[in-house]
């Protein structure tokens, strides 16, 4: 059965990862063993994403002591090629790394036959073998009851001041200096328990601040808690009533949505073809279109074609392609060139209209 030293010494993830900090030239083994951490460790918490930043760091840890870790997933080894690889694993020492790191993932879903043979495979380690089982989810599995293991971490829920840190720690990856006591309590106050969605919201801030800036609570109220999402369905629209103020708007806030001007080419040359083909075909377009991506384009700009020319949208697309190029190539900044193509395809239908007076006068 699993032993619980962890959980009854109640040694902390925080104290692995200072300990682990503070090593020095410590091996990774030898930081370990000095918590009484010794293999099989049985690594669980319920919320995934927290336990796949504590392997970062292990791995990292384990990286910066020149020690490669290796990584096998639970599942695999219901074929005897995987199974005999681990043990090769396990048995190899390199004359350049006198111990290795060995993370086995999925336990959360492992079936009994996959214990059976973990329990016989961990059963006599070498001693320079550090091997990691992680069950990461909710979820309970009764067949890890069975699993042997000599330690056992369990990664608890974080309570609001450790989830400040947290947030903190997180910035860090993304090249922020830290974040203000009262904006990571914003951010915890939005995010609650979605820390993947947090920190994907890190990293979105991290784009638009610059390197080595620390998020304030105003960065996170103006970015975050009060910035309406915005999609490029809105742009199109507002392209398509020649509304100026609306589109340069639109674009300011989609690139402070970390959108980059070439992913809203991509974009707006999808729709525009699709737009083009409903201008065309007519409705038929719409309701007969095996591109799934093509259809929803068309369901969310229902009767935006009406608006446009099919002229207007062949421009649009031209000068689009015309972006692409000069954001690739050309000498100033994708943002600048982005606004300008916007405007030139939003004033087009006026300019047309302009000519056709003069034609006429």
């Amino acid at each position: 059965m699993c032993s619980s030293y962890f959980m009854t010494n109640r040694i902390t993830v925080d104290k692995i990862l200072a300990a682990l900090t503070g090593a020095g030239e410590k091996s990774l083994l030898e930081a370990l063993r000095e918590l009484n951490c010794t293999s099989p460790v049985l690594v669980s918490g319920k919320e995934p994403f927290r336990v796949t930043r504590f392997l970062d760091f292990i791995k990292a840890e384990a990286k910066q002591r020149k020690l490669e870790p290796v990584t096998f997933y639970a599942q695999d080894f219901t074929t005897q090629g995987k199974q005999r690889e681990l043990k090769s694993q396990l048995a190899n020492i390199s004359l350049f790394c006198p111990e290795s790191l060995t993370i086995i993932k999925g336990l959360e879903g492992a079936k009994a036959g996959v214990i059976d043979f973990l329990n016989s495979a961990l059963v006599t380690l070498p001693s320079h073998s550090t091997v990691m089982l992680v069950a990461a989810g909710s979820e309970t599995n009764k067949a890890l009851e069975k699993l042997e293991v000599k330690s056992n971490l369990e990664i608890s829920a974080l309570n609001p001041e450790n989830l400040k840190r947290w947030i903190s720690r997180e910035s860090e990856r993304y090249g922020l200096k830290a974040v203000e006591s009262e904006a990571a309590s914003l951010l915890a106050e939005l995010f609650q328990e979605d820390l993947a969605g947090l920190s994907l919201e890190l990293s979105r801030i991290a784009l638009i601040l610059n390197p080595g800036e620390t998020v304030t609570r105003q960065h996170v109220e103006t970015l975050t808690h009060l910035e309406r999402e915005q999609s490029g369905y809105f742009l199109i629209r507002s392209i398509a009533a020649q509304n100026l103020s609306a589109v340069l708007d639109q674009v300011q806030r989609l690139m402070r949505q970390g959108q980059h001007p070439l992913q809203a080419v991509y974009f707006l040359s999808q729709a525009t073809r699709a737009l083009i083909a409903e201008k065309e075909y007519g409705k038929a377009a719409s309701t007969q279109a095996k591109d799934v991506a093509k259809f929803w384009v068309l369901k969310n700009l229902s009767g935006v074609s009406n608006r446009f020319s099919l002229e207007a949208l062949t421009q649009m697309l031209s000068e689009l392609a015309t972006l692409d190029l000069s954001i690739k190539s050309s000498n100033l900044t994708p943002e600048f060139l982005y606004e300008q193509a916007l405007l030139r395809s939003t004033l087009y239908p006026l300019s047309q209209q302009m000519e056709t007076i003069r034609g006429a006068s």
